[in-house]
């Protein structure tokens, strides 16, 4: 299910004059890039335009069938889009905003956003659904499902859920599993945005989203000593992975919730949402609250 929320609409962020496709090109757009000048050592300027020349041909419009909302860049991993690399992907497109689809790549996220405020990691580009390992089709409380296939433990690979210390376990159970819910570091890329663009219209248009997806945080992967639970995911080749079972909590993605509840409040400072803020923050380790709080 998607919430119902507003999303930027189709091609607001594309330049005008763009091909019949509405996706701009390396050749057509270079002009109007910022160009580095570093005569020290010319291969980091070329190195520079390459970039640009790669990320040119990985943008991608949204279809019909995926349900996208936005003109959108891509990790070109495989067939899917993610959440982390889409985030880290706009700030490199900052400074090309107006002249290249960047920040908006995050409203396809918010747009196949559940009713729980989970927001699945890893989307199929072509359906728009949620990578298929990644949906609690079962309807269970909250496992891993691959947790123990990537910490050498192929028999414990399945639903077994996490086991919340502390804590009740949430309710309802959520639509994805663990593996879906790792590096929430959206908020963060959109006030990086924001340094640049000055784009405050948008601040106020993802603010719903963006407080939906930190309450599901605190629902479903807060463990009861005030840090966050992860798995795999989060780091998939760590040495920590086998000791993460049944609902380990990792100093990444703790230091990630308080990097997003700190990066959320700046523009909202002086808005009445701002009322909001006690109530997330005091969710929060005592630890993490001082250091979350500007």
């Amino acid at each position: 299910m998607v919430a119902d929320h507003a999303t930027r609409s189709p091609g607001r962020d594309a330049p005008e004059g763009n091909p019949p496709n509405g996706l701009p090109t390396f050749d057509e757009t270079r002009d109007a890039l910022p160009a580095p000048i570093y005569d020290e050592n010319p291969a980091y300027v070329a190195c520079y335009w390459r970039a640009w020349e790669l990320a040119f041909r990985n943008f991608h419009r949204p279809t019909e069938q995926n349900g996208f909302v936005s003109p959108y860049i891509d990790a070109a991993f495989n067939q899917n889009v993610f959440l982390w690399d889409t985030s880290f992907m706009t700030l490199f497109c900052n400074y090309a905003h107006g002249l290249t689809p960047g920040i908006a790549s995050l409203d396809n996220f918010y747009a196949k956003q559940h009713d729980t405020g989970e927001i699945c990691r890893e989307i199929d580009r072509t359906t728009g659904r949620d990578f298929e390992s990644w949906i609690n089709r079962e309807d269970k409380p909250l496992f891993c499902r691959w947790g123990g296939w990537w910490a050498g433990d192929r028999a414990n690979r399945g639903t077994t859920p996490v086991e919340y210390r502390g804590r009740e376990a949430p309710s309802p159970n959520p639509r994805c599993t663990l593996d879906a819910l790792d590096h929430p570091v959206p908020a963060w890329a959109e006030m990086e945005s924001f340094r640049v663009t000055g784009d405050g219209e948008r601040l106020r248009r993802v603010w719903s989203p963006l407080t939906r997806y930190y309450a599901a945080f605190q629902t479903y992967l807060r463990q009861g000593n005030g840090l966050y639970i992860t798995d795999w995911a989060s780091m998939d080749n760590s040495q920590r992975n086998p000791h993460l079972a049944r609902g380990g909590t990792g100093v990444d993605t703790s230091a990630e919730i308080a990097l997003f509840a700190r990066a959320r409040w700046p523009r909202w400072r002086t808005s009445s949402r701002n009322r909001t803020r006690p109530r997330l923050t005091a969710r929060m380790p005592s630890s993490l609250r001082r250091r979350s709080t500007p």
